[in-house]
């Protein structure tokens, strides 16, 4: 008899979307269990889309109208205030609060191009802001946002956390890198600085979100052009960058790669990384010399930034940027 079949048996249900005016199709699952395409469309904005349930004993199908939320953009940008530094050792830095203002300024313009719904920012430069509990309490208080979904500034899991530090590294016993809080005292340094593995990257891993980490913290020396490229330096970049490659799950970047130095200069009144990131985030074009090649960001001019595109601009940029002020 016809149709018994499909009766008696469990039918097999299959899932269709239209999203965006694409139409795929999922695997087909009994028990109603239907599964999603392993991939669908992800352009920028909200997504308005339509999910079919198709049975073989059913002559419409069910359709379900959603709207996917674009992921919101969370950020700490952190730049000691160095004031009065001189007697402890480290040369105040000029420019490092206008690295984390910059980049914080420009990064909530991103709630503007729809790819984040919205863009939080919390940008800390003052000297009070900057004290060693102070930074803490802000990477904790990251860690609690992904665990209270109350919370307006709720960090779901399909969210991105952007972290950004400027300021000076050091490392203790030529392995531990540290990063100098603004209440920093050289006669009790082991309880007054922040700690990258235990302060920061500790903090990080319960995110347990997208995360991206930038550290301009390399930083050392005097004088108009600050970092002369120390062999201290050469210590702590190689540390900080040997912490970096072991902490699985958050994507880092430093200003530095091993035995590299940081440097920041009045040309740009930021340091060199992080003109190049700004510059790079601003969609900034830069014919080479001899007009042979160009330098540019976004490479396959798609409207978007990728890891990688940011990570070849930068890598690029910085030895060019030094060598305009006549550091080579």
């Amino acid at each position: 008899m016809a149709g018994c079949d499909d009766i008696l048996h469990e039918p097999s249900w299959k899932l269709q979307a239209f999203n965006e005016g694409r139409f795929q199709e999922g695997t087909s699952h009994s028990h109603a269990a239907v599964g999603l395409p392993q991939q669908l469309p992800d352009p920028p904005g909200d997504r308005q889309s339509q999910l079919a349930l198709l049975s073989p004993i059913q002559v419409d199908p069910i359709y379900i109208n959603f709207r996917a939320r674009r992921p919101r953009l969370h950020v700490l940008a952190i730049a000691p205030n160095y004031s009065g530094f001189l007697d402890k050792g480290y040369t105040p830095l000029r420019y490092n609060d206008n690295d984390a203002r910059d980049l914080a300024t420009l990064l909530a313009e991103q709630e503007e191009s729809g790819l984040y719904s919205k863009v939080f920012v919390d940008t800390l430069i003052t000297a009070e802001q900057t004290k060693l509990q102070s930074i803490q309490y802000a990477f904790n208080d990251l860690v609690n946002r992904t665990r209270t979904e109350t919370d307006d500034r709720f960090i779901a899991e399909e969210d991105v956390v952007l972290i950004f530090i400027s300021g000076h590294g050091d490392v203790l016993d030529d392995e531990e890198f540290v990063i100098i809080p603004s209440e920093y005292d050289p006669q009790n340094n082991l309880s007054t600085v922040l700690d990258y593995e235990s302060g920061v990257i500790r903090y990080l891993r319960r995110i347990e979100r997208k995360t991206l980490l930038f550290i301009d913290a390399c930083h050392s020396g005097v004088r108009e052009t600050i970092n002369r490229g120390t062999v201290e330096d050469s210590i702590t970049s190689t540390a900080l960058f040997r912490l970096n490659q072991a902490a699985p799950g958050i994507l880092a970047f430093q200003s530095c790669r091993e035995k590299e130095s940081s440097y920041e200069n009045t040309a740009w009144e930021n340091g060199a990384f992080t003109e190049a990131l700004l510059e790079a985030l601003r969609g900034r074009q830069l014919t080479l010399e001899g007009g042979a090649d160009a330098l540019e960001a976004d490479r396959n001019e798609d409207g978007f930034l990728s890891i990688k595109e940011l990570m070849d601009y930068t890598g690029r940029r910085v030895p060019l940027l030094l060598q305009e002020v006549g550091l080579n």
